[in-house]
């Protein structure tokens, strides 16, 4: 006969499995599942091919959380698709004053306003996948495009690769090509024509000319180089000529120097003839003047000549008329 299950022995290890099968939990999810998580949105344009729900959300490098879906919104107030993406922190993938965040990230209204945003940036080339970055870019304005306005929304910039493809699209490529192509033909026909091909002719004219006229130069500059070279030894001679006669004049000048001392026997000299020549003066401004002795005779005796110059003249007169006086004698 078959003995009957007791309820409390079921219950009991119905009871233990459920607390080992918690255990479990607790145990491989390091006590996280109790732990709080924030979850922010963000708001992506253009294609978000690579990114994956489960993707890293780094943080200058460090891994703080990772991405809870990726869904497809229309914004019917500017007529486009928006890609809002939810990302979830990791409670220990971040610190505060060197503790755990608590589950929680700083205010993130405060992080946003000093310039927090976020940006798709490429895991692997090779894959293609993609990952979120979060880092401070306060030059760049923050757009909101939750409806109603959401406290948890951390705007998005575009990556550098959008920034780049975005210059990229606004570049006029038919116009560039159309110049370029205008640029040739103009080029081909500027090369085809006769005018390009008589200057070129001039020019290669102008190049045999130059190279007759570099031949002359060469025969002719020969000589000029010798008379040149002549020319600088004879200036050469010239200048020890005149370093000489420098020389000279210098010795000269010292000669001349100790002449000119005070004390030389030359200036002694000098000084000697100047007082005779001093006194020669007095004598002739004595005798020059008008009531000296000399000055006296010398008039009267100048007074007598003349008075024998009109004899001798009336002499003269009288014996031009009457020459025979000078045979017979004066008439009485």
């Amino acid at each position: 006969m078959s003995r009957k299950a007791n309820p409390t022995v079921i219950g009991a290890f119905l009871i233990g499995a459920l607390l080992l099968v918690l255990g479990g939990m607790f145990l491989f999810a390091g006590g996280s599942l109790l732990q709080q998580r924030d979850r922010f949105v963000m708001f992506f344009e253009g294609s978000v091919y690579g990114l994956q729900v489960g993707a890293p959300v780094v943080f200058r490098g460090v891994r703080i959380g990772s991405v809870k879906s990726i869904n497809l919104r229309f914004d019917e107030k500017n007529r486009s698709f928006l890609i809002p993406v939810t990302i979830e922190t990791d409670p220990e993938g971040a610190a505060e004053n060197g503790s755990g965040m608590r589950g929680s990230l700083p205010d993130s209204s405060e992080l946003v306003a000093r310039g927090l945003r976020a940006r798709l940036s490429t895991q692997s080339f090779l894959t293609g996948q993609l990952y979120v970055e979060l880092d401070f870019h306060p030059d760049k304005a923050a757009v909101f495009r939750s409806t109603p306005p959401d406290n948890r929304e951390i705007p998005t910039i575009p990556s550098p690769v959008q920034e780049l493809a975005s210059k990229l699209e606004q570049i006029d490529v038919a116009s560039i090509a159309n110049d370029l192509s205008t640029i040739a033909a103009s080029t081909r026909g500027l090369v085809e024509s006769p005018e390009l091909k008589q200057s070129l002719a001039n020019i290669n004219l102008a190049l045999q000319n130059i190279q007759s006229i570099s031949a002359k130069l060469d025969k002719a500059i020969d000589p000029a180089v010798s008379d040149l070279r002549r020319a600088l030894a004879d200036t050469s001679e010239a200048m020890a000529s005149t370093e000489k006669a420098m020389a000279r004049f210098e010795a000269a000048s010292d000669k001349f120097g100790k002449l000119a001392d005070p004390d030389s026997p030359l200036q002694a000299s000098l000084i000697r003839t100047s007082d005779e020549l001093g006194k020669t003066a007095a004598s002739l401004q004595s005798l020059t003047n008008e009531e000296s002795p000399s000055i006296v005779q010398f008039n009267r005796a100048m007074k007598d000549m003349s008075t024998a110059a009109h004899a001798l003249r009336d002499l003269a007169d009288s014996i031009e008329r009457h020459p025979e006086s000078l045979l017979k004698g004066r008439k009485p």
